[in-house]
């Protein structure tokens, strides 16, 4: 059938009442990547701002943000269907249209992204502390957001450069992901921390070559679904010049439109890969001209949580590295790096029946181009693992340690300064091994953290609270507050000090210590207490039941 047909007939069907939506509201969280390399900047008009066309609809609701390469910083914007660009470039004069976008910004963060130094040591650190920096803002984002929609679904979609190893957001001016892999797969697990859920998907499939193992296994066990390529995506041109026949295979203009006609998620993301096969078709004279290989990947993130420990094991069982371990499909060893080999033949080499099966239950809808032209063999869909060394000690290694869906943290009895109270909850847990276990007792040197989930009285959210975290040294009967510039002795004051404030959303996550150990001086059995005051009064909430740790 024509596509014009066939989209009229998904229009007609829609409209009949026939076709059932989403059930949920979803949240599209949208990066964006801003390079004067790509011929953008801060005062780009019509571009990256008018990709997403319609905001918000009953179906969904856009917030997005933008790296501005050129002056170093990343804006947040609540962007309503009120914005009108078109409107702002034949009215308002540059800096007059800049003031107009930026109306919109919820707030904004200044980066340095000057990396010097000669050596990687001298390097890391400062790409550790642009990372860290990054994505603390982004969180701060989501803490807004969830504050405002906790019941809707979330989900994160990014435009601009990419490549495989588990960074994200790459800048042209440190060459490199913005946030390390460590720190993309921690802002991750915080996301699903604070809005209690998992995201339902992860969209790169706009940047370049992020289908690799090494990026799935850090962003999977935060996510139902993920979206990529194990290819250098675009560099092509349309063969039609007609603007509105491009807007229907639009990724980003038809979310609403996808949403409103899918009554499951797994429908909605098949018929996102299915308009990317849309885009290729009508651009099939350029990309046959020049044999470009493209593709676009749905993963289904339970199957590949499955599947990596497995394949992990049976390389580790032959004796192998796991980041050699994958045999060149195309090109001899020493001519390419090792990232562009293909996981498949990887897990066809190992000779492990069931190990392919689950393998190829991993990509559950795709997108591509090999009947334009001879495809070469060995591009199946996924990277083999590669070890990433922008980041030093920051980077992930999967022949350690998988990332891991935190488990549920421990309930805890709490009380307030006047009565117990049922209609507050709390719960917290101190952990060795990223949150796979709680437990109590460790040794001296231990990297630990502490982690609590406040969920407040429901009268409560939308009131500013002081969010109140006290550490007590048993054996000394000192009692400590974690304020935001460290810890101080508590000596008694009316007016307890605070870890931080913020508005009550119905779930508060406090990170008290990560990766934080005790020296042999230091140990001993410590109690923590974690509560909220609302500003104003004098009530405190807090776990009556601490969250205990014993040091030895």
């Amino acid at each position: 059938m024509h596509t014009f047909l066939r989209l009229l007939v998904c229009f007609l069907f829609a409209a009949s009442g026939l076709a059932n939506a989403l059930e949920n509201h979803v949240i599209m969280v949208r990066g964006v990547q801003i390079s004067p390399s790509d011929g953008a900047s801060f005062s780009s008009f019509l571009s990256w701002d008018y990709a997403v066309k319609e905001k918000e609809s009953e179906y969904a609701k856009y917030f997005e943000f933008a790296f501005y390469d050129d002056i170093s910083a990343i804006h947040f914007y609540e962007f309503t269907n009120d914005y009108d660009p078109v409107w702002a470039v034949n009215n308002l004069s540059e800096a007059e249209r800049i003031d107009y976008r930026e109306s919109f910004l919820m707030f904004k963060a200044s980066l340095d992204l000057d990396i010097e130094g000669e050596f990687e040591s001298e390097i890391w650190p400062q790409r550790v502390a642009l990372s860290r920096a990054v994505s603390n803002e982004i969180i701060k984002f989501v803490e807004l957001i969830y504050s405002r929609f906790p019941e809707s679904d979330y989900a994160f979609s990014y435009q601009g450069h990419g490549g495989p190893g588990g960074d994200i957001f790459i800048s042209d001016a440190t060459t490199q992901g913005l946030i390390s892999p460590k720190d993309s797969a921690k802002m991750l697990r915080t996301w699903t921390d604070i809005i209690g859920k998992k995201l339902i998907f992860i969209d790169f499939g706009g940047p370049c070559s992020k289908g690799g193992f090494s990026d799935l296994a850090t962003f999977c066990p935060y996510v139902d679904y993920y979206i990529a390529s194990d290819h250098a995506n675009g560099g092509y041109v349309q063969d039609s010049d007609d603007y509105e026949r491009q807007e229907t295979f639009n990724i980003d203009s038809q979310w609403h439109n996808i949403f409103s006609q899918s009554d499951s998620l797994i429908v909605a993301l098949e018929k996102r890969i299915e308009l990317t096969r849309e885009r290729y078709l009508d651009a099939r004279i350029d990309l046959t001209a020049r044999n470009h290989k493209q593709a676009n990947y749905l993963y289904s993130c339970p199957a590949f949580n499955t599947f990596a420990p497995a394949y992990i094991g049976a390389v580790k069982s032959l004796g192998l590295d796991l980041y050699q371990a994958a045999s060149p499909s195309l090109v001899p060893q020493n001519k390419y790096i090792p990232y562009i080999y293909d996981l498949k033949d990887s897990v066809i080499a190992l000779d492990d029946p069931a190990l392919l099966s689950s393998f190829e239950e991993i990509i559950v809808a795709r997108a591509d181009n090999r009947d334009f032209f001879n495809w070469e063999q060995g591009y199946n869909g996924i990277f083999a693992p590669n070890f990433y060394n922008a980041y030093g000690s920051e980077n992930l290694d999967f022949s350690v340690q998988l990332p891991l869906t935190p488990s549920v943290l421990p309930q805890l009895a709490v009380g307030d300064l006047e009565s117990q109270t049922d209609e507050i909850s709390i719960s917290g847990g101190v952990s060795s091994d990223d949150r796979k276990n709680y437990k109590n007792e460790f040794e001296v040197g231990d990297r630990i953290n502490i982690t609590a989930l406040i969920e407040p009285n429901p009268e409560h959210v939308g009131e500013q609270i002081d969010v109140i975290v006290a550490i007590v040294n048993v054996k000394q009967g000192v009692t400590l507050l974690l304020t935001p510039s460290g810890l101080i002795t508590y000596g008694g004051e009316a007016k307890i000090p605070s870890y931080f404030s913020k508005l009550a959303a119905p779930r508060v996550l406090v990170e008290i210590l990560d990766e934080f150990s005790l020296s042999r001086a230091e140990a001993g059995s410590y109690a923590v207490h974690v509560g909220y005051q609302l500003q104003g009064a004098a009530n405190l909430y807090f776990n009556a039941e601490p969250i205990w740790l014993d040091v030895e």
